[in-house]
């Protein structure tokens, strides 16, 4: 059964490494993205993709929370210190959701 994780800002170059590396690995991965430039989200290499508001928008959260609870991670991954900080204040509700 593959692994799933879901990725923000999946479409900048420090994701990309991120799920190239994925894709070399020995184990097997679904990639879901999620990114709020629809140009960056076209180029990712992703099994899944979400366009969402930026992380400083009042909606990030509930639409981001919306994505978890659909495609149920296993693991959510960012690159970005603004995302990264939005993702801490929502660790409870991943927590609760079973999400690392």
């Amino acid at each position: 059964m593959k692994k799933k994780i879901l990725m923000t800002s999946a479409g900048g170059s420090a994701a990309l490494g991120f799920i190239r590396s994925l894709r070399q690995s020995s184990e097997d991965y679904y990639v879901i993205g999620c990114d709020p430039d629809k140009y960056y989200l076209e180029r990712a290499e992703l099994d899944e993709r979400y366009l969402i508001p930026k992380a400083s928008d009042p909606n990030y959260r509930t639409i981001l929370i919306d994505i978890v609870r659909e495609t149920k991670p296993e693991f959510i991954h960012s690159q970005t210190d603004v995302e990264i900080r939005a993702l801490s204040l929502m660790r409870e509700d991943f927590d609760k959701m079973g999400i690392k």
